[in-house]
């Protein structure tokens, strides 16, 4: 009798449990508000508190921040933290690759679209990515084409636009060196450097091709 008593008020405990998480997690979803928030310690922190697993905390802080950019398109948000992701991950490990492209991207294309200064400290990080893997056909193409055609169309002065245009044609010469971009990437230099009086470069760099 004691044993049956005691199961009886297992099993009846359990049901409760399971009936008040229930409400407990409708209560959750239905109150819960959307709130643009950064919840990681700096990067020297971080890199302490790996202890020495630094890359399996990049990993981590990736997943995390893969999470708050879904919420952030989700709601329309300003994705005003997605820098302090960028910046944490690369900072625990230098080599994930994938972050500074990530960074850049969600930089330069947010549901609401960046101001200048924003969209340059995006593209920062593809410079970053060229000089760390400076071998890498993808990152040098992407670097060139964000200068080259992004960075131009978040400022309407003329002398600043011909700047970022004449940096990215000299990116959009070594992202076609490394065998980066389309097929007719060599082609597009030269119009661009003949464009920008540059008729020598644009010579040499179909006959290099």
């Amino acid at each position: 009798m004691r044993l049956t008593f005691v199961v009886v008020v297992v099993v009846v405990a359990l049901a409760a449990v399971v009936v008040l998480r229930g409400h407990s997690m409708a209560h959750v979803l239905t109150t819960k508000t959307y709130e643009d928030l950064y919840y990681l310690p700096s990067p020297d922190v971080l890199q302490v508190l790996s202890f020495g697993h630094q890359e399996a905390a990049a990993d981590l802080v990736w997943m995390k921040g893969l999470v708050y950019i879904g919420n952030e398109f989700m709601h329309r948000g300003g994705v005003r933290h997605a820098f302090r992701y960028a910046d944490t991950i690369v900072a625990l490990d230098p080599d994930f690759r994938r972050g500074y492209t990530w960074g850049a991207t969600m930089g330069l294309y947010r549901p609401v679209p960046p101001a200048l200064d924003d969209a340059v400290r995006a593209v920062a990080y593809l410079d970053r990515a060229a000089a760390r893997f400076p071998d890498d056909p993808e990152i040098a193409w992407q670097r060139a084409a964000a200068w080259s055609y992004e960075l131009p169309s978040f400022t309407q002065d003329v002398e600043e636009k011909k700047r970022f245009r004449e940096i990215g044609a000299a990116h959009m010469v070594v992202a076609a060196r490394l065998g980066g971009g389309p097929a007719w990437l060599a082609l597009t230099n030269a119009t661009q450097l003949e464009a920008l009086g540059q008729m020598d470069r644009a010579i040499h760099h179909l006959a290099e091709m």
